[in-house]
């Protein structure tokens, strides 16, 4: 077998298996890659057996398949075959943890299934079994146990998923090969409602064995001894009123179970039973269950009016979030969609109410449980569209996905977005600049300090754009922190200490106030010092010990600085007022201190103080 066919037998494997999850589904889907490179290498093995329930001879020679997983997304594909004995051996093996493998084998022209693994830590040898099969063309004994249909409205149209539940009791394989299907009898055979298109199946790859005709469905296996689904999706047109899903039913499975998404029209259909309310990928559906009827099945839902007015819908704001590391950066969007008025506003027919590009080289695109409500679907041009039904008032679609990383990012939102925030993870050595972006106060979270920049009114097809540099490597926190205090203090220190220096050299006197002036200058320093801090503190730039230390430290040397101000000032206030010679009172002559009368006229002078006469 070809890589390339190998490749789309083993989506359909992993499909039944659910080993590709962790992806919205969208109802366009791409296909898995063509033609994957090798697994991923390492030190480990798979060794197995294909094993035969009644002929242990046929397992030699069977064509077997590795298939990988990692947690990037990147397929790996290893082909091989098995020994006469039935044993085989795949070597060379990356034992990450988050690669995941699925072993098959290619049996009579039917692929296998069989184990999937992935290595826990430590381990690096892994034995399986691939069980394999004669082939029986009569589909007899199959068992239909169970119709699910799964009701979810997008756009203008009911989107419904039916996952077939068949059993299989027989130790045979039931499979009718393409060349020979011409009035054979299918296993399973089921008429879609009328009205029905838009018919899809699981990453776009249809079954193996399942052949659409005129509206009727007809599987002609693989069926493996055991349990197995069957699931398909098609859209039916939802005008306002009463939809019906009405169709024939030529093998009748024995239990009917609807889910209709909980905050939606709820169905009617005799003898179906309110089961509760339960949950499908993080959304609220209600459950109603029932025997499946024998020739019809008719199910009626009533549905609300809706606008198709796209006029009604905007959008309100764009939030991105950026998480960056050498490598990747990790980005979190939150696209709020306004409606007006108080109906629901629906995509008309081939049309869309909301487009959301996704930037080139974007990989790992997730979304949020509710996404499917809004009418969520990879658009045929690219990116995202929303279908609705969207409710009155704001609605907001989240998802994510990962860029390799580098020194600018670039984002079109594909509307006009009156407001767009960018938050940036600050690990404290990021340097961000944009032309189009305005800073705001960062956003503290508990574990994370965010850069927060936002832009207002942003065109359709505008381009923001934001350099995000790493600075060079600082000294570390708690050295940064002491050559900041140190700087900061140093100021008073030289003051008093230089000052002595000046006065002893024969320097003029300072002048009354300079002092004052000075220590106002250090305290000014501090503040201003204090408030740089606080920033660094806000963007995790310094650690909380060192900067509990220098923030104390500062405010004791402002707070003694500002009393010593307060001490100056009393002081000078207090201080008596200067000395002058004295004067007689009688003529205005000069007279000395000692003297007790005036040397020009001979009046007497005042008594000196008591102290001084006695000195």
């Amino acid at each position: 077998m070809s890589r390339r066919g190998a490749a789309r037998v083993l989506a359909r494997w992993l499909i039944g298996l659910g080993l590709l999850t962790g992806t919205a589904s969208l109802a366009q889907a791409p296909a898995p890659p063509a033609a994957p490179p090798d697994v991923p290498s390492g030190p480990a093995s798979i060794r197995g057996q294909v094993v035969h329930p009644t002929r242990p001879e046929a397992t030699g020679g069977v064509e077997l398949l590795l298939y990988a997983l990692s947690a990037s997304g990147q397929p790996g594909l290893r082909a091989g075959r098995s020994t006469p004995d039935g044993s085989f051996v795949f070597e060379g093996l990356s034992a990450a943890q988050d690669v995941a493998y699925l072993v098959g084998a290619r049996f009579e022209g039917v692929p296998y299934p069989g184990a999937r693994i992935r290595f826990a830590p430590g381990e690096t040898l892994r034995e399986v079994e691939v069980r394999v099969a004669d082939v029986t063309r009569d589909p007899s004994a199959l068992v239909l146990d169970e119709l699910r249909l799964r009701l979810d409205f997008l756009g203008g149209s009911l989107n419904v998923t039916e996952t077939l539940s068949v059993r299989n009791p027989g130790p045979r394989t039931v499979y009718v090969p393409a060349e020979a299907r011409a009035g054979a009898r299918p296993g399973v055979e089921m008429r879609l409602p009328e009205g029905a298109g838009d018919f899809r199946t699981p990453l776009g790859i249809p079954p193996e064995g399942l052949v659409r005709e005129a509206g009727v469905l007809r599987w002609f296996g693989p069926v493996f001894a055991g349990p197995q689904d069957l699931e398909y999706a098609y859209g039916v047109p939802a005008g306002a009123g009463e939809l019906v899903l009405s169709r024939e039913i030529a093998t009748a499975p024995h239990r009917l179970v609807v889910l209709a998404a909980a905050s939606g029209p709820q169905p009617e259909a005799p003898g179906l039973v309110d089961a509760g309310e339960t949950e499908i990928d993080g959304r609220p559906y209600r459950r109603y269950e029932g025997p499946a009827p024998r020739r019809r099945l008719a199910l009626s839902l009533p549905v609300p009016p809706a606008s198709r007015d796209a006029s009604r819908v905007s959008r309100a704001e764009a939030r991105v979030i950026l998480d960056l590391d050498a490598a990747v950066v990790r980005v979190r969007e939150e696209h709020v969609v306004e409606v007006t008025g108080d109906e629901r506003v629906v995509a008309a027919p081939g049309a869309r109410l909301v487009h959301v590009p996704v930037p080139e080289g974007a990989r790992q695109l997730r979304f949020s449980a509710d996404a499917s409500s809004l009418g969520l679907v990879a658009d045929p041009s690219g990116g995202l569209s929303l279908l609705g039904p969207l409710p009155p008032g704001e609605s907001t679609l989240s998802l994510q996905y990962e860029l390799d990383a580098g020194e600018s990012f670039g984002r079109r939102f594909g509307a006009a977005v009156p407001l767009v925030s960018i938050y940036v993870a600050d690990t404290g050595d990021l340097l961000l600049e944009s032309d189009r972006l305005h800073r705001r106060r960062p956003v503290r979270t508990p574990d994370r300090t965010y850069a927060h920049l936002e832009a207002f009114e942003v065109g359709a097809e505008e381009q923001v754009r934001l350099s995000v540099r790493t600075l060079p490597r600082r000294a570390s926190l708690s050295q940064r922190a002491s050559l900041l205090v140190f700087a900061v203090l140093s100021v008073g220190v030289i003051g008093a200490v230089v000052a002595p220096l000046r006065r002893s050299s024969g320097a003029p006197a300072v002048p009354e106030g300079e002092g004052e002036s000075a220590a106002r200058r250090e305290r000014d320093a501090l503040y201003a010092a204090l408030h740089d801090l606080e920033h660094d503190h806000e963007t995790d730039k310094i650690e909380d010990e060192d900067y509990a230390a220098m923030r104390d430290e500062m405010r004791a040397r402002a707070v003694a600085l500002l009393r010593a101000e307060k001490e100056s000032a009393q002081a000078r206030r207090d201080a008596p007022p200067a000395s002058v010679e004295p004067t007689c009172a009688r003529c205005g002559a000069e007279v000395r201190p000692e003297d007790r009368f005036c040397a020009s006229c001979g009046a007497p002078l005042a008594a000196p103080p008591e102290s001084e006469a006695r000195a």
